[in-house]
């Protein structure tokens, strides 16, 4: 496989702003598709590589917080001029009994790659065999040319590895370049303001590490102003925690469904419905019971901000699931060798049964208008879409796919919510952003697509991976599962056998 051929990147382009005469405001979208090496420029506007993320000259450290990587893949994207300089640390999850083979396979590449003293590997420990450390995150350090010291986090859905870079849809938020605190400024100051409560809510996160390149993140971090961030930070740490816990409610479902609860109050009125509908697009559905007990009383709930358990009303916005089917994975630009990274096992009596109650929901990854129809899907995004497909209540762009082990499991009688994996997302909402009566508006093959301003609401374009409306499934579409045999070659002419 070709290389990623990655354009390069503006840095502008998060903040800009159009004005149109005589009315509000247009801001280009915070979410970023990356670049698909085997497609056209024109398919490619405003896209990002990881080369523009990590390939600055003024970069001088980067914390990589991932599942998956490959060391020279990476590190062949710093700048020249810069690696010699960057101090690289990379935090994977090890598993808490039997071989480290992630991290010795990331010794092994550092010593090959024949650099020592520039690059540290920290496993963290999982919480048992079955939970991973999913989350994929970099926290960015630069010093600039007039000796400014300055900050950036990113969050992304894509493993550090070549593959996924390559020819998937992923998706990637990146904040503004933060500035140091004025001096004597406190952590809490102002904490009602989003960008500080996102700060706090990622310190509170980088501190439930416990190896010890996260916590230097944290203690490096923790001296930047986070005040230009106009986001919500959603991540999932392990743990059991307890209603009557300080920490139950800041983690996973619990977490999402509070912040939702606050949109759904403050958008509220009363001449427009804003019911629409909640949407979930994953690439790993995990099995979740032969009977409905998790996605409806937990997720559907959790995405209408609505309490755990409660009975679905005319009220509540349905869910619907995008996941690719087996001829959306076949006729994808890698073939059936994309469908490597796209789970839904259909194999025993209770997936079986989980198929059946979740056939009425699923929808096809169908991305014509985004420019991403052959591109199969790594993203991972949530949403409410309201006005007829016109506008979005919120999108959540995250590393957590339809799992337990990765929102967490909510236990109405013990009262508890317990996580196993980490997790790490970014959730955007109209409130979040500065100035009054904002409006999301999805926005196709750029990151504005020339949205025209309208004329009482400031429009926050926000690029979309797939198209609206939906396309649903039909009795003959079959959902991919990468567990079964399918002898039909692809457009490449392979089969996949197991």
């Amino acid at each position: 496989m070709k290389r990623s051929q990655e354009s390069s990147g503006d840095e502008t382009r998060q903040t800009q702003k159009t004005k149109t005469e005589n009315k509000a405001e247009v801001r280009s979208s915070p979410i970023y598709l990356t670049t698909i090496e085997d497609l056209p420029s024109e398919e490619n506007v405003d896209t990002v590589g990881l080369r523009d993320l990590i390939g600055l000259e003024d970069m001088v450290s980067m914390f990589q917080f991932n599942f998956m990587f490959t060391l020279p893949f990476i590190l062949e994207k710093l700048h020249p001029r810069a690696r010699s300089v960057v101090n690289s640390y990379f935090i994977y999850g090890r598993k808490p009994i039997g071989d480290d083979h992630t991290g010795d396979m990331l010794r092994a590449e550092r010593e090959a790659f024949g650099s020592k003293q520039n690059i540290t590997i920290d496993g963290e420990t999982l919480m048992n065999a079955y939970a991973t450390h999913h989350t994929k995150m970099m926290v960015l350090f630069f010093k600039t040319k007039d000796g400014e010291e300055e900050a950036q986090v990113v969050i992304h859905t894509a493993n550090l590895i070549e593959f996924d870079w390559s020819n998937m849809t992923q998706g990637v938020w990146k904040s503004p370049r933060l500035k140091l605190k004025s001096r004597g400024e406190s952590t809490n100051s102002d904490s009602s303001s989003v960008g500080i409560k996102f700060g706090n809510d990622f310190l509170k996160y980088l501190r439930k590490y416990r190896n010890k390149s996260a916590k230097l993140a944290a203690e490096m971090i923790s001296k930047y102003d986070f005040s230009p961030v106009e986001a919500i930070f959603v991540a999932s740490a392990p743990g059991n925690y307890n209603t009557n816990d300080p920490e139950y409610g800041q983690w996973g479902i619990v977490k999402l469904q509070k912040e939702i609860a606050k949109f759904s109050k403050s958008s509220e009125n009363g001449t427009e419905s804003r019911t629409g509908y909640v949407v979930a697009q994953v690439s790993s559905i995990a099995t979740l019971g032969a009977t409905d007990s998790y996605l409806g009383p937990i997720v559907t709930n959790a995405l209408n901000g609505r309490p755990f358990f409660d009975k679905v009303t005319e009220k509540t916005s349905p869910l619907k699931l995008i996941f690719p089917s087996v001829e959306d994975v076949a006729d994808s630009l890698e073939g059936y060798v994309s469908g490597s990274s796209i789970h839904f096992k259909r194999q025993s009596a209770p997936q079986l049964k989980q198929l059946e109650y979740m056939k009425l929901l699923l929808h096809r990854w169908h991305a014509l208008k985004a420019g991403r129809q052959r591109c199969a899907p790594h993203i991972k995004t949530y949403t409410k879409v309201i006005n007829n497909g016109q506008e979005l209540e919120w999108l959540l762009l995250t590393s957590a796919n339809l799992s337990k082990h990765a929102w967490g499991t909510v236990n109405k009688t013990k009262a508890n919510h317990w996580i196993q994996s980490w997790e790490c997302g970014v959730l955007i909402h109209a409130n979040a952003f500065r100035g009054k009566n904002n409006s999301l508006v999805p926005v196709y093959k750029s990151n504005n697509s020339n949205v025209e301003g309208q004329k009482d609401k400031n429009t926050i374009c926000v690029r979309m991976p797939y198209d609206l409306p939906l396309q649903k499934y039909t009795p003959r579409d079959v959902i991919w599962s990468a567990n079964e045999n399918y002898t039909e070659p692809d457009w490449r002419g392979n089969k996949w056998i197991l």
